[in-house]
């Protein structure tokens, strides 16, 4: 479940980026709870791309933690990522940037987002169908298996 301050914080973020055109998603356990998966996150993980998570810093600039620095790839073969980290409502708002081919950004190109609503607010989000692939692909086997277990009871 998510809580009342990651709610606040997401909302906050949504407000700021309202007028912009950036293309970004919820990942990772924040979004897996948003859509029904029994989880308690600890933070917000977003993904963006290269060029748009320099405008994340340039609009979040008085909330960073810590600023821009490359982040070692996901798995192998993949580029390194951009990574910016936000503190807002007390909640720690982890950005990444990624190349147009890399593990997510590319899923989310080719469509995988879905949007959720919770407390009147629109979130986009990463398709978990999506995530499972991506989760695969990283070798997170155990999140990867939560994931597919969810989507099958829901197909029941």
């Amino acid at each position: 479940m998510i809580s009342r301050e990651m709610l606040v914080a997401k909302k906050f973020i949504q407000h700021k980026l309202k007028d912009e055109k950036l293309k970004w998603v919820v990942i990772g356990s924040a979004n897996q709870a948003l859509q029904g998966i029994n989880l308690a996150p600890r933070d917000l993980d977003i993904i963006t791309s290269i060029r748009d998570i320099k405008k994340f810093l340039t609009i979040f600039r008085e909330y960073v933690e810590q600023g821009l620095h490359k982040k070692a790839p996901l798995t192998k073969g993949y580029p390194d990522c951009l990574r910016l980290i936000l503190r807002i409502n007390n909640v720690q708002v982890d950005i990444i940037g990624e190349e147009d081919y890399d593990i997510y950004f590319s899923k989310i190109l080719k469509g995988a987002i879905t949007n959720v609503q919770a407390e009147g607010l629109t979130i986009p989000c990463f398709k978990l169908e999506a995530e499972l692939r991506a989760y695969e692909e990283t070798n997170k086997t155990e999140r990867a298996i939560l994931i597919e277990e969810y989507l099958n009871q829901q197909k029941r």
